[in-house]
């Protein structure tokens, strides 16, 4: 136990560095304050800054809740479905198929007009929506097979190789989007996944050694599709394969979008 003299000097001695350091309190509040007359919107900013956080948040919630039942995250599916069966997998999984089936006609109309604004050749819009007519109606085999050979031909037309005048493969392109600035090919932390789906699994050959992974995986990969070693028949996949479709056009669209400003760049400096 102290001593009385013991605590006075204690006492003396918080005083002491109290002094030293109320300076830079006062310091701190005067900038505080004339920060705050400087900005008056500060806090309202800082409002809708938390409140995105928190919309990551819950949506890094549902990503990560959806990767375990199979399906792709995509702002068609409110977070509000997921919520309730966060700790439940086989309830979360039959509450977004029932989301998709009941909701459809609107979903299909918001996805057609994120398609509708993207820089594609008409004809890859109009298979689009061939796609959603088929899904629509069931066809989620059609849907699939549909999709794949158009996102090619779209990369086709649409680009020329950089090391030569041929055409470009899909090869070529992937190896463009994981050069891309992080802001053109994932706007959003969801799209993380649907990133990593497009450069590691949509495209890559199926042999024997490895097809378990895909049989296991509900996002349809075009190999397996393409070549019937996998039946993508379920309404799981065919809503899998089109959030992917709408993904990668829009990738398509902005490298299409870059490679126009580059080329009228290069003749305004001519």
């Amino acid at each position: 136990m102290q001593s009385n003299q013991e605590l006075f000097d204690n006492l003396a001695k918080a005083k002491e560095i109290w002094h030293q350091v109320a300076p830079l309190f006062n310091d701190a509040i005067n900038a505080y304050r004339h920060f705050d007359r400087e900005n008056p919107g500060w806090r309202s900013e800082l409002g809708k800054f938390v409140e995105q956080l928190n919309t990551w948040r819950r949506a890094h919630e549902a990503s990560e809740a959806l990767s375990i039942t199979g399906w792709l995250y995509h702002p068609s599916l409110p977070p509000s479905v997921i919520q309730g069966h966060l700790d439940d997998v086989e309830k979360l999984d039959v509450a977004v198929g029932e989301h998709y089936r009941e909701n459809w006609e609107l979903i299909k109309m918001d996805l057609l007009g994120e398609i509708s604004d993207l820089e594609l050749a008409p004809v890859t819009k109009e298979v689009f929506s061939e796609a959603i007519d088929c899904h629509t109606a069931g066809r989620y085999r059609a849907c699939v097979r549909l999709i794949f050979p158009e996102i090619e031909k779209e990369v086709r037309s649409s680009f020329l190789n950089d090391r030569s005048d041929r055409p470009a493969k899909i090869g070529d392109f992937l190896e463009t989007a994981s050069m891309m600035t992080f802001g053109d090919v994932i706007r959003n932390h969801w799209e993380m996944k649907l990133f990593e789906k497009l450069t590691s699994h949509l495209y890559e050959d199926v042999r024997e050694h490895n097809i378990q992974r895909f049989l296991d995986d509900p996002v349809p990969n075009r190999h397996a599709a393409v070549h019937g070693l996998i039946d993508y028949g379920t309404l799981k996949n065919s809503v899998n394969v089109i959030i992917m479709a709408v993904y990668t056009f829009t990738i398509i669209s902005s490298l299409k979008s870059m490679v126009a400003k580059d080329a009228k760049r290069a003749c305004a400096e001519r």
